[in-house]
């Protein structure tokens, strides 16, 4: 059956989860576009550009051909969030770049940021530090710490781990959230603490 016949991405969804590769290439024909969109908004480098591209369809089609997907009426809101939070976790990646290990997590200064603005960066990598210790799962600590803080290569993580690499993706994907809900937490109990103070000394 030519792609050009398969109209909803329902019946897309169902076609793949039975093994037709055309569908699959029809799929990334007709989304592509759109996942693109979303990622550049985010990131400017052409070539993470299209290996994020990649990563969204690779991770969306083998989640729909394990049936992962719910509602494969809204397949394409499904891809688009897969794509957001890619595009997400890549600024994450170089945001902690700056970060240089667990235990004295040092912040690389910018020697022309002013006093107020290096203060702001500190208590930053002060945070980072804390909420990947307060991180319950032992796992997370050490793939955020190797991919992200040390840098090391995907490859060499899942082989240690014996995680494929859409394991490995969905490993960090939940890390990462879980990480970025404690970061907001204990900034916003951080700046709040730091407010009463100020209250009380005022």
């Amino acid at each position: 059956m030519a792609s050009t016949e398969i109209t909803s991405p329902a019946d897309l969804v169902d076609r793949i989860r039975r093994g037709n590769k055309e569908a699959e290439d029809a799929l990334v024909q007709r989304y592509s576009r759109g996942v693109s969109f979303i990622i550049k908004r985010k990131i400017q480098n052409p070539t993470d550009i299209e290996e994020l591209v990649q990563q969204t369809f690779m991770i969306a089609l083998e989640k729909i051909r394990r049936g992962a997907v719910d509602e494969p009426e809204r397949v394409s809101g499904y891809i688009c969030g897969i794509a957001e939070k890619l595009a997400l976790a890549h600024l994450q990646k170089a945001r902690l770049r700056n970060f240089t290990g667990i235990d004295e997590i040092a912040l690389v200064v910018d020697s022309n940021r002013g006093p107020f603005e290096q203060l702001l960066r500190k208590e930053e990598a002060g945070i980072v530090r804390q909420v990947i210790a307060e991180l319950r799962m032992p796992r997370d600590r050490e793939i955020i710490i190797r991919y992200y803080l040390h840098e090391e290569e995907k490859e060499s993580i899942c082989a240690s781990l014996s995680l494929t690499s859409v394991q490995f993706n969905r490993v960090i994907f939940r890390a990462l959230d879980r990480f970025k809900e404690l970061y907001e937490k204990r900034l916003h109990a951080n700046r709040q603490e730091g407010l009463m103070k100020g209250v009380k000394t005022s």
